[in-house]
């Protein structure tokens, strides 16, 4: 009888021992998965600025660009090639 407790206090013991091994397996995991949500929130925060910066740079580019047409149009235009 004493035997047969002392099996299951054994068996009890590695069946906890597997249990915590397994939640600090779960624990690491739940870690790195904090870790590269983290990341990736990183990676989103600098596309956004990325892509507000390109935004910004479009519409400064854009009033130059539509000024710069006649422009090119007017030189075009007054081509002394064009006499001759």
């Amino acid at each position: 009888m004493l035997q047969q407790m002392h099996r299951m206090e054994q068996q009890h013991a590695q069946q906890l021992n597997q249990i915590t091994q397994q939640l600090q397996q779960i624990s690491r995991d739940e870690s790195m998965a904090s870790q590269q949500a983290q990341q990736l929130a990183n990676m989103c925060t600098q596309l956004i600025q990325e892509n507000e910066r390109l935004t910004q740079m479009q519409s400064q580019m854009q009033p130059q660009s539509q000024m710069h047409q006649p422009m090119q149009q007017m030189h075009q235009n007054h081509n002394p090639n064009q006499f001759q």
